[in-house]
């Protein structure tokens, strides 16, 4: 009998504790759902989200439970009485405080994990201030929460939270179709920006690629203008795709790895003036590098960049995702290939971007419409399925896997030999080869002889397998920015052959503009590539300016066969020439037999970029914010490379 109130007494606390977690679980999900609405307005959100954030949020409170029934257990065991109202503030304390504490270090860390942050002062004094107001806070609000000890009030705040948390406004909502639009309106086409992300030309079957890739781009090459002679802009993702989108190089942007965002104060999207001038705008892409949060969506009526359950905004989420990457870092007999994440890898694959496309086009509405798709299939990893593999996968027993650098299976040190270039090469092939079947179905559901509609289909930049010892796209060298570039105009039989004529990413905006009848903005800096006087020579620039360190910024400069490169910034500068016509890769430095010509195409590098130069050098470094965890989570930030 005497150990009875020990044990009415922690009973009696683990009960409150319960009730509290039936009440807080649901309160922390609606408004985690609040604030996914918030930061990501463009997106749809099912009620399932807020199901999904109960669960993780359950969980949060399971663990919490364990310090919040601490204080109960002791009480109880000193005779002292549970306080239900207590164990309500100590359970919120508990499943606030991991937030509040990974809020506070994620600024420090997020980086390529980089934890050196951590043994200063300045953190850990923002995490003790916040867990001193978490604890005034809790304390304040104790008094309300006494009152969700009755039945009462605990089922009025949960019912608030399930309505809040399921029916919110789903967002992405669309403009209503208009009953009819102007006969010029009318009969301006449709148009279609595909881009293939991380695809090199030669690997293509219509480019003169010995393997069968691509069969169902090589129909579409027949009847496309094929350019032969085109380069990214950047081997970034985001900054080559934003100067398709606005017809300029990336320094005048603003634009780099550390400040992804659109300034519509230095450029604009071709999105916007298409939707200004009656086009509707869509945009559905493969990768959340090109998240809409960070202003690529300007212009876009429809932007569904939703490539991870809703659920991975969360705060809570983003807490789990970390201490996964901290796990698989530190603890390294969790497999993880360089991806450390459950169920959330921030990109999704063609089928999922292609039929979200295909129904958006499908909508009835009478206005021509304008389409950007992003697929992000043949990026690395490099891993096909067994059909694919089986048809262009050759007999390999080397070390090497779809992984590469990042695998689980690969040692620190080892050099790859032919063998494998060849390996990672033929696993890249039987994706391509994936793809293009995929964008077959899709191509053909568009019915292009009929529909009125221009397709530019393209690459943000190329890929490496071993050419000058590289892999991936971390460099300038000609695999990684030769890029495809096929324009198929609208009608039967439209005009085509092959074009050699130089060509940039910068030339896609124009060109857009041109097929909707709209003349080229002022400031934009390529050409309509619809011209029939395309100069056959002309200066191409690409800025590789994606990097943490200034030491690693490179800039190429093309005048016909030469290639001029500039490695670092400022006053510790590299420079290297190149003559392309027998060196194709780029890897020979030839300043040593040309020096002078070395000098004179750094002179007109930079009389090109005189008029943008100030931005690139005054423009502010925001940092990556959430971002950088789909950079690290995608190969990038950390890895055997640094950029996308």
């Amino acid at each position: 009998m005497t150990n009875q109130p020990v044990s009415v007494s922690v009973g009696s606390d683990l009960k409150a504790l319960f009730r509290a977690a039936v009440v807080l679980v649901p309160v922390a999900a609606a408004l985690e759902v609040v604030f996914v609405r918030l930061d990501h307005a463009n997106q749809p959100l099912e009620a399932v989200t807020f199901l999904h954030a109960c669960l993780l949020w359950a969980v949060f409170a399971l663990v919490a439970g364990v310090p919040a029934a601490l204080p109960g257990c002791l009480g109880g065991r000193l005779g002292l009485a549970a306080r239900s109202s207590a164990a309500w503030s100590r359970l919120a304390f508990w499943m606030a405080a991991p937030i509040v504490v990974h809020s506070a270090l994620d600024r420090y860390t997020t980086l390529g994990q980089n934890t050196d942050a951590l043994f200063t002062a300045r953190p850990w004094l923002e995490v003790a201030g916040l867990l001193l107001g978490l604890v005034i806070a809790t304390t304040i609000l104790n008094r309300f929460l006494s009152r969700l000890a009755s039945r009462g009030g605990a089922l009025g705040v949960l019912a608030v939270s399930i309505i809040v948390g399921v029916f919110l406004p789903p967002g992405r909502s669309l403009l209503p179709a208009p009953d009819s639009i102007s006969e010029e309106l009318a009969a301006r086409p449709n148009i279609l920006l595909l881009v293939w992300d991380t695809t090199r030309p030669d690997h293509l079957t219509p480019y003169g690629y010995s393997r069968e890739t691509t069969p169902e781009l090589s129909k579409f090459a027949e009847e496309s203008l094929v350019f032969q002679s085109a380069r990214s802009v950047s081997i970034f993702t985001f900054t080559s795709h934003l100067s398709m989108l606005t017809g300029k190089y990336p320094a005048a942007t603003g634009a780099r790895l550390y400040r992804m965002q659109l300034d519509p104060t230095l450029s604009e999207s071709v999105a916007m003036e298409l939707a200004l001038s009656g086009y509707r705008t869509g945009a559905f892409v493969g990768t959340w590098v090109l998240a809409g949060t960070t202003g690529i969506q300007r212009g876009f009526e429809v932007y569904d960049d939703r490539v991870d359950p809703a659920v991975c905004f969360t705060r809570a989420w983003r807490l789990v995702h970390d201490v996964q990457a901290v796990l698989a870092d530190k603890l390294k007999w969790i497999p993880s290939n360089g991806m450390p994440h459950w169920f959330q890898d921030f990109q999704r694959p063609a089928d999922e971007v292609l039929a979200l496309a295909k129904d958006w086009i499908e909508r009835e509405d009478p206005r021509p419409w304008f389409c950007m798709i992003n697929l992000y299939d043949v990026h690395w990893p490099y891993l096909p399925g067994s059909e694919s593999r089986e048809a262009l996968v050759r007999p390999y027993d080397g070390d090497l896997d779809g992984y590469l650098f990042r695998s689980d299976n690969y040692v620190d040190g080892y050099v790859p030999t032919e063998a494998d270039g060849r390996h990672v090469a033929d696993l890249y092939d039987a994706e391509l080869l994936e793809l293009d079947r995929k964008v077959g179905v899709f191509l053909e559901s568009l019915n292009l002889d009929s529909s009125n509609t221009a397709v530019i289909m393209t690459a943000d930049h190329g890929e490496a397998f071993g050419e000058a010892g590289r892999f991936k796209h971390e460099d300038i060298i000609e695999p990684q920015v030769r890029v495809p570039l096929c324009i198929r105009l609208p009608g039967t039989n439209p005009k085509s052959g092959i074009r050699t004529e130089p060509t940039s990413g910068i030339d896609i905006a124009p060109t857009i503009l041109a097929l909707a009848g709209r003349p080229p903005a002022p400031d934009q800096h390529g050409l309509n590539l619809l011209s029939d006087e395309l100069p056959s020579q002309r200066p191409i620039l690409v800025e590789d300016r994606d990097h943490e360190s200034l030491t690693d910024v490179r800039y190429a400069y093309y005048e016909g066969d030469w290639k001029f490169v500039r490695m670092g910034q400022g006053e510790d500068v590299t420079e290297f020439l190149f003559d392309l016509s027998s060196d194709p890769v780029g890897e020979f430095d030839v300043s040593d037999q040309f020096p002078e010509r070395r000098a004179e195409l750094a002179g007109r590098m930079d009389a090109l970029r005189a008029p943008w130069v100030s931005i690139d050098s005054e423009v502010e470094l925001t940092g990556l914010g959430a971002s950088a965890d789909a950079l690290g989570g995608l190969g990038y930030l950390g890895g055997d490379d640094e950029s996308d």
